[in-house]
């Protein structure tokens, strides 16, 4: 419908721009022989203009941004119509008698009046759309080329967010209007303008801000109680997807002692275009993550395997409108049913698979030890055996805790190590694992915990005040995961580079901080102790486990001194080990782990 509206347009504007030419030429007296030929030839002219314009593709384009690309489509459109009537005209003079000129002059009043008209409609469009448009009053910190983009995208697709200004650090930039937005001000102005302006979100819009400028801006905007969003950093942008479906809010751990991880993801794109990829517990925290990096990596497919139903929904729902025309296929199944992960593997096929599935709240496994068995020793088996009958390169996400455990969860991690290592070659598959500490933000990290507690007013609960643990983002270690498969041959355990541990008693302090509130003064910490399971400072090797330099900086290979693994056996105590569980049997269960895992140190209570 909004093509006939156009071209009724343009018929219009070609009428007029006809007449004008012969008044032109003639210097506004036509003589009367002439008024014949308008009347013949200006339907003609009228259909050959519109014709072309449909053929070029002119009306194609909104008419809410209009650029130089669409100028350069309307001068396409006229000159090729003109050179037409030229022909047409000129090679019948029996029946059409024109001036030269007069196309001449024809052409530069459509082109005129053409450009003139759409420029028009989008200034009035953009200029309602200022005025009238409802939605979050937001200020765009950074006035460069993606704050551009930002409004651009804002304008033509009608978002949620309503632009009442920019924030630019430049001396120059102050006072300019961008998209019809001012900037006004610097940083350091943002609690005024907030105040003033009624402000109700602000989008960072600097790609290549490190964690000190955003922290900075965070400290900014303390006690303002307005949402914060950020389009991602360089390393993450997605240039095919709109910055709009990118923003991601910004949370304390991404500017909480580590900075980001700069790396080159040439490699990666070879190893992961064009292949069906499969991420088991694609809902969680580890999962989700996966499923945003490897989208952007092109595969043929991304299966996404999650037993929780609206997990499944909202991840889906992310990777679909980030990633339009990726083929995504949610899966919802359980991986302890080998019947139904068999089955699935055999019709996907999945060429690389990511095992992130687990249960990995220390507490909750701890009270449930026999249900945590079955979700990480079964489900771990299952999709390690329908891996083998796809020929498919599995890569078990695996933890710090699986190093000494003290917990049931860090001793099922590592009793998946080891089956994975030790059914590694069998049908010439690749398995190997990733062992890494807590992620920040994760759900089973202290980070949601402490902001839970803080929302509430307090007190934050620490376990003890030398309690230390590594810490990373979410982001960064699934980019360390992803870069193992530039190099990983198969069973091999590698560890990633956690930086130095922190005292979790600071990371209360500083999360309280970034708050905008006052440790022990507007938020009381209390010391709990240390609960079944858990260990005052983590590790993320064994004494034995000697580690080598890979490729990349970051990740280190473990080179075990008991490399060999017999999988009969091994399979032999995982089966005992699973009838126990079924048993609810604790204590044989307990027993079996210690057996199982020598360094395992654990008593019921």
């Amino acid at each position: 419908m909004h093509y006939i509206r156009k071209s009724i347009l343009d018929a219009f504007l070609f009428s007029v721009s006809y007449i004008v030419s012969f008044l032109v030429r003639f210097e506004m007296v036509i003589p009367p022989n002439y008024l014949d030929q308008i009347i013949i030839t200006l339907p003609i002219v009228i259909l050959l203009k519109i014709f072309t314009f449909f053929f070029i593709k002119v009306y194609n384009t909104d008419y809410n941004y209009f650029s130089v690309p669409n100028v350069i489509s309307i001068f396409k459109g006229l000159s090729l119509s003109s050179i037409i009537i030229a022909l047409i005209f000129f090679n019948f003079p029996k029946y059409f008698y024109l001036s030269r000129s007069i196309i001449i002059i024809d052409w530069y009043f459509a082109f005129v009046f053409a450009c003139g008209a759409r420029f028009f409609i989008a200034t009035i469009r953009r200029g309602n759309y200022y005025k009238f448009r409802n939605g979050y009053r937001t200020l765009i910190v950074g006035a460069g080329e993606a704050g551009e983009s930002i409004l651009r995208e804002i304008r033509n697709y009608n978002h949620e967010y309503f632009p009442i200004g920019l924030i630019d650090d430049a001396k120059e930039r102050k006072g300019k209007i961008i998209q019809g937005v001012k900037v006004l001000g610097k940083t350091q102005d943002i609690v005024n303008i907030v105040r003033n302006k009624n402000v109700e979100a602000i989008i960072i819009a600097i790609p290549s801000a490190d964690k000190n400028q955003i922290e900075n801006i965070l400290n900014y905007c303390n006690n303002l109680n307005i949402k914060i969003l950020r389009i991602p950093h360089l390393s993450e942008l997605n240039e095919k997807t709109l910055l709009l479906n990118q923003l991601r809010e910004v949370k304390p751990e991404n500017v909480l002692f580590r900075d980001q991880i700069e790396w080159d993801c040439e490699n990666l794109v070879k190893e992961i275009k064009g292949k069906i990829i499969m991420v088991t517990g694609a809902g969680g925290s580890i999962g989700s993550e996966l499923c945003r990096q490897i989208a952007k990596y092109q595969p043929q497919e991304l299966i996404l395997f999650e037993r929780f139903e609206y997990n499944l929904f909202c991840i889906n729902k992310e990777i679909a409108n980030s990633f339009p025309h990726l083929v995504i296929s949610p899966i919802l199944a359980d991986m302890i049913d080998y019947d139904c992960t068999s089955k699935i593997m055999k019709r996907y096929h999945p060429e690389i698979i990511f095992h992130a599935a687990a249960y990995k709240h220390v507490f909750l496994v701890e009270r449930n030890p026999e249900i945590a068995i079955k979700n990480n020793v079964l489900g771990t088996i299952n999709i390690v055996k329908a891996a083998m009958q796809s020929n498919a390169k599995l890569v078990l996400i695996s933890s710090d805790k699986a190093v000494y455990p003290t917990c049931i969860m860090g001793a099922t991690k590592r009793i998946c190590e080891e089956y994975i290592r030790s059914a590694n070659g069998v049908n010439g598959n690749q398995f190997y694992g990733v062992r890494f500490g807590n992620v920040l933000g994760s759900s089973g990290s202290v980070l949601p915990i402490f902001k839970e507690q803080i929302l509430r007013g307090g007190p934050v609960t620490v376990t003890d005040i030398n309690a230390h643990r590594y810490f990373m983002t979410i982001s960064e270690a699934v980019h360390l995961v992803l870069q193992t498969l530039t190099f990983a041959k198969g069973g091999e355990i590698y560890i990633l580079d956690m930086g130095k541990p922190v005292r979790i008693y600071d990371l209360a302090t500083k999360l309280i901080s970034i708050s905008g509130l006052m440790p022990n003064k507007d938020i009381e910490i209390v010391f709990t102790g240390l609960k079944q399971g858990e260990k005052l400072t983590e590790e993320l090797h064994e004494k034995n486990e000697d580690l080598e330099v890979t490729p990349h900086e970051k990740i280190f290979k473990i080179k075990s001194n008991n490399s060999h693994i017999d999988l009969e056996n091994l399979n032999h105590n995982n089966l005992e080990l699973l009838k126990y569980a079924s048993e609810m049997n604790q204590e044989k269960l307990i027993q079996k782990i210690k057996e199982m895992v020598p360094t395992f140190h654990h008593s019921l209570k």
